[in-house]
């Protein structure tokens, strides 16, 4: 029965055809969306990927440059920045381009390494904030085990963890082992 289900949804997805003999991977989540309004989100999208990538790539460079700034909370603010960048930067292109073309891009392993990207991302990215507000409740609070806790080989090891727990939540997912 759940066969059914998954197969009679992933048809719909399917191939919907447009004109004469034109072939296309409709989404129907994004064509039910007047045209005006994918354009908004599309330039909205557009924007926030513009001022992602250069707010986080300053905020990185900034961190690593200066010496005074480094310390066990600029660690886990640089990798929440990388993670945020990889997301503004190979995410949110294709999702500006699902707003203004409705249409999939024809590459099929892009169907899959996208919502990998971005679920993985958004994973990570919760991932390091949770531990900025661990890392920052412990020294506040748990004063005493502050410097026990955070050493750097223990820093690594936290932020080795965010980013192999969140990818590998979605390797079953990205191998089909919850359908397609």
């Amino acid at each position: 029965m759940t066969d059914q289900l998954l197969s009679s949804s992933w048809a719909m997805r399917r191939n919907i055809s447009i004109g004469a003999g034109q072939d296309t991977s409709m989404d129907p989540d994004m064509s039910r969306f007047p045209k005006p309004l994918r354009n908004v989100a599309a330039t909205v999208s557009i924007v926030i990927m513009i001022v992602g990538v250069i707010g986080n790539l300053l905020t990185i460079v900034a961190l690593l440059k200066y010496p005074k700034v480094r310390n066990v909370a600029a660690a886990f603010i640089v990798s929440l920045c990388v993670a945020d960048f990889v997301f503004c930067s190979l995410v949110l292109p294709f999702d500006s381009m699902r707003f203004i073309d409705v249409s999939w891009a024809h590459v099929s392993f892009l169907c899959s390494l996208v919502p990998f990207l971005r679920y993985g991302n958004t994973g990570v990215s919760l991932l390091f904030v949770g531990a900025i507000t661990i890392n920052r409740y412990i020294m506040i609070a748990h004063h005493s085990i502050y410097a026990k806790v955070y050493k750097k080989h223990w820093i690594a090891l936290m932020l080795l963890f965010c980013v192999v727990f969140s990818y590998g939540m979605q390797i079953p997912t990205l191998l089909g082992s919850w359908g397609n």
